[in-house]
């Protein structure tokens, strides 16, 4: 939208500044009228036509809609500086849109209303006009009605109706080469290019150059009348003392065409110039190429013909395994790629993804990232490329080269990244713990880039048994250490003293082996674990007293498998999720996914059991 506003303001602006000082002292009034109202349609047409060759040549780094993920620090209603909030973990296109989507949601709000307003004054306009018409008495002048008023106006035309003073008229004070200047006005239908300048004020009220348009067409108007009035006989000195007696008379409204309008010396002069044609017909052809130039510069690039393909709808239902069924035909979540690189080759791919309450969260990343890959049109169009590889020795790697830590940190700035880059984050499931964290925070202060994050098995690094995060998430940065009595608030410099049976403290070993307050547990059983936790409403005096006080605490050991951190985080998320949608289909019938986002009772469930995590530090 901003690029069309400025194309089309730029266009506005050029040929308006053609008219003023090329065409304007031509006597061409039919073709200068038809230039101006060309120029309207065409500047406002034009960036929405694909016949541009150069692109986006004011503006060929717009800004892209993929961006690096949030901080924690900024993530949605964090409640204490080392708890997450589980919208953030799951997509960081909702961290920090509140406020932006308050301020576009509040220029809309004030562009309607401005449109709403500038609609009724004209309607009202539009209204008082013709009650004048109907409530004061008419004759006929050369076929066109000519209404009598008792005010003492200037005589004006809306649309095929003439308006007069009343005593001016019958005393024979409005002569008749002022009504033949209205009777041109009506005959030509200069109120039609009126009204159509008045709505595109209404729709652009806040472009300038309009106000300017309509200014030069009301101007052009007054040639067009003066010189049918001219044409028909009338003298020119007598015309030109009329003109300065309507001096003395009150102006009318401005959707009228009115022989006060644009009473200046050029008006004067344009009646004693002679016609050059020769002239005017340079001009005129002259004006060709400039319209070709514009185009080309100003049209939105046409679309190439290797991107005019068929679109092929592809469905896919996710059930609670790693099998997944793709428009009918069940298959593992494996297969996915190589299936749909085989539909993807003459057809463009449209995803409908049918989701599943019991589905495991790694297979449902994979097929998010597979169809982000497959609709994503710069996914594979010549962005560069930097891949990082964090090995089963911990050893960083970035481009094939091995790097510290601060290494990494030069390599990245002289790079100068932007969105036109891929960072490729590939971390072998053994890498020390410590180490991916630090790289994803050398990654977070990187902007406008598209991460991919994958964890591959094994030393080959062949690809084989990939477990993708979800496109552009990665997981949240634990903050300083806790302890089960006292959890630090580094963003407020406050303390929060949590009950020890409001803590669920979840340890995870170098061997995957997990601790839930000391109690050994499973991947598997751990979903059951916090939801009995958290939903005890202090019925267990062991167990928390109620959901907004329930406090879990994530941790791990150095050399903990980033793999099955990832899964235990996922356990926790399903979690609430299911207590979510327990106490929505409770309270309103409804599955809590059914229910409005920005809802009263969508935030009811969420505060009834707010997400209090807090990922720790590892020794």
């Amino acid at each position: 939208m901003i690029t069309y506003l400025i194309y089309s303001t730029l266009s506005l602006g050029i040929l308006l500044l053609i008219y003023r000082t090329v065409l304007i002292k031509e006597k061409m009034y039919h073709f200068n009228r038809g230039y101006l109202l060309f120029s309207l349609v065409f500047s406002l047409t034009i960036p929405l036509v694909p016949v541009g060759i150069f692109g986006d040549f004011l503006m060929p780094h717009e800004i892209s809609e993929i961006s690096a993920p949030s901080s924690v620090q900024n993530s949605e209603s964090v409640e204490v500086y080392p708890f997450i909030d589980g919208e953030s973990y799951q997509t960081n296109a909702e961290a920090g849109s509140g406020a932006e989507g308050l301020f576009t949601s509040l220029l809309i709000g004030i562009y309607v209303i401005v449109v709403l307003i500038l609609f009724v004054r004209l309607l009202r306009i539009i209204h008082m006009i013709q009650v004048r018409a109907d409530r004061n008495p008419s004759t006929l002048f050369e076929g066109l009605e000519v209404v009598l008023l008792s005010e003492n106006v200037v005589p004006h035309t809306f649309l095929s109706t003439i308006y007069v003073n009343k005593k001016r008229f019958e005393s024979g004070k409005t002569g008749r080469d002022v009504l033949l200047h209205e009777a041109a006005h009506a005959k030509q239908k200069h109120s039609i290019d009126i009204l159509f300048v008045e709505f595109l004020k209404i729709i652009f009220w806040f472009n300038p150059l309009l106000y300017y348009y309509k200014k030069a067409i009301h101007l052009n108007h007054e040639f067009l009348a003066d010189d049918a009035v001219l044409k028909s006989g009338v003298s020119t000195i007598d015309y030109q003392k009329t003109l300065l007696q309507t001096l003395l008379h009150k102006p009318t409204c401005t959707l009228a065409s009115s022989i006060h309008f644009g009473l200046t010396k050029m008006r004067f002069q344009m009646m004693n110039k002679s016609i050059n044609k020769l002239k005017s017909v340079m001009k005129i052809l002259s004006l060709i190429p400039l319209f070709l130039v514009m185009a080309l510069f100003l049209g939105c690039e046409s679309t190439p013909a290797d991107a005019e393909r068929s679109a092929k709808e592809i469905i896919i239902e996710m059930t609670d395994s790693e099998m997944i069924i793709l428009n009918g035909e069940k298959m593992d979540v494996s297969e996915l790629d190589g299936k749909l690189q085989e539909l993807s080759v003459n057809d463009e791919l449209h995803f409908t993804v049918k989701e599943h309450p019991e589905m495991k969260r790694g297979p449902f990343f994979k097929v998010n990232s597979l169809i982000q890959h497959y609709t994503d049109p710069k996914e594979n169009h010549g962005q560069s490329l930097v891949q990082i590889k964090i090995n089963e020795e911990s050893e960083i790697i970035a481009n094939g080269k091995t790097l510290t830590l601060d290494e990494l940190k030069s390599f990245l700035d002289e790079k100068a990244l932007n969105s036109s880059h891929i960072i490729d984050l590939r971390v072998n499931r053994n890498s020390e713990f410590q180490t991916i964290l630090d790289v994803q925070k050398v990654l977070r202060v990187q902007d406008a880039l598209r991460i991919n994050y994958s964890v591959y098995k094994g030393k080959d690094d062949s690809g084989s048994n990939l477990y993708p995060s979800q496109t552009l998430t990665l997981p949240p940065i634990p903050p300083s250490a806790i302890t089960r009595q006292e959890i630090s608030d580094a963003a407020s410099k406050k303390a929060e003293v949590i009950d020890q049976n409001d803590l669920l403290t979840i340890l995870i070993n170098a061997q995957g082996m997990i601790l839930a307050n000391d109690q050994p547990e499973t991947i598997s059983s751990i979903k059951n674990r916090v939801k009995s936790f958290v939903g005890n409403y202090g019925s267990d005096p062991g167990l928390s007293l109620s959901p907004k006080s329930a406090t879990l605490a994530i941790k791990t050991d150095r050399h903990t498998e980033y793999e099955t951190y990832r899964e235990i985080l996922d356990e926790i998320l399903a979690a609430y999720n299911d207590l979510w949608d327990e106490v929505s289909r409770e309270r309103f019938g409804v599955p809590f996914s059914s229910l409005a986002e920005n809802s009263e009772e969508y935030r009811e469930i969420r505060e009834a059991y707010p997400k209090r995590i807090s990922i720790v530090k590892p020794d």
